[in-house]
């Protein structure tokens, strides 16, 4: 109650608007980085939805979801993409990103 009396006068949309742009410059960004360490690295073209996917951190299960796959047709191209990497968990995959 207190947040809608001080904020009454204050339009919550230019605060979420405002946001935005830095996510999709981050996103952007990201996606930039993995296309390069996928091109790299010649990764498949699935390995590399794939490896996006892993980047932005979500899940085997919600990966198979959104490219409408299995959950072993994810984990075999993330076991690909490991060996290709030269790494063994997903923070080294994070870490190789942000370095990049």
């Amino acid at each position: 109650m207190v947040t809608l009396f001080l904020f009454k006068d204050k339009s919550f949309k230019g605060l979420i608007d405002e946001a935005e742009p830095q996510n999709s410059q981050g996103e952007a960004l990201l996606s930039s980085r993995c296309k390069d360490v996928a091109a790299l690295h010649q990764f498949t073209s699935r390995e590399g939805e794939v490896f996006v996917l892993l980047a932005q951190g979500y899940t085997i299960a919600v990966i198979s979801e959104k490219l409408f796959v299995s959950d072993n047709t994810v984990k075999s191209h993330v076991k690909s993409i490991y060996q290709k990497l030269g790494i063994h968990t997903r923070s080294e995959l994070i870490e190789l990103v942000n370095e990049k």
